[in-house]
């Protein structure tokens, strides 16, 4: 019987994760890779949200893959980083305009 319990209880834990994202949030997913497309796994991946500064982390799996999920709309920074390799960060604004 605690058997069943544990699977339904497992059940409702992995739907109530589904459910949570609506159209209310995003997701990010991508991969990790040095210059010529070696994946990178164990990478930290961070972003933050210009506006409120509110972080978001998770590393690479070991396929070189992450998801950051449940993310408020807004524009964001990103930062990759791993272990023998120079940070890469994306521009938190964008380029001037040329008139």
């Amino acid at each position: 019987m605690s058997h069943c319990c544990a699977r339904l209880l497992s059940f409702f834990l992995l739907l109530t994760a589904a459910l949570a994202q609506d159209a209310s949030t995003g997701a990010i997913r991508g991969i990790v890779s040095d210059q010529v497309g070696g994946r990178i796994p164990g990478a930290s991946v961070t972003l933050v949200n210009n506006a409120t500064g509110l972080r978001y982390s998770n590393s690479t799996d070991l396929e070189g893959r992450f998801a950051l999920q449940l993310l408020p709309p807004g524009d964001y920074s990103g930062r990759a980083e791993s272990i023998g390799m120079s940070p890469q960060i994306t521009p938190t604004s964008p380029p001037p305009s040329l008139p």
